[in-house]
């Protein structure tokens, strides 16, 4: 249903998801006592947020660097190498299966 959804909804979106993962993993930290609320929780939901096909690589990198992913996790969910230098373009992402060197050599003629 992405056709429905406006650029700024989208925003609204990330920013909630950006303050909602930053509430769950401050809990998850401060609280081990909690069962509910746990480090699995916190790692299905970062998960959920970068497999998302809603969000943009920079979107998607926000959330990687509030809950300290490992870059690795980056190719596994299809992430951009320097998915933050992707902040002005706010609708697309790079194709799954795309080979870096290509996606780098494409993004450096479009600056």
């Amino acid at each position: 249903m992405v056709d429905y959804i406006t650029i700024e909804d989208r925003n609204l979106l990330h920013e909630a998801t950006k303050s909602l993962v930053s509430l769950l993993k401050n809990h998850v930290i401060n609280n081990r006592e909690e069962t509910r609320l746990t480090g699995a929780l916190l790692k299905r939901t970062w998960r959920a947020v970068l497999a998302c096909p809603g969000f943009t690589p920079t979107m998607k990198d926000d959330i990687m660097v509030i809950c300290e992913i490992n870059t690795d996790y980056a190719v596994e969910f299809g992430l951009a190498p320097f998915a933050a230098e992707w902040r002005y373009l706010w609708t697309i992402g790079p194709k799954r299966g795309v080979p870096n060197d290509l996606l780098m050599v494409s993004f450096q003629n479009l600056s």
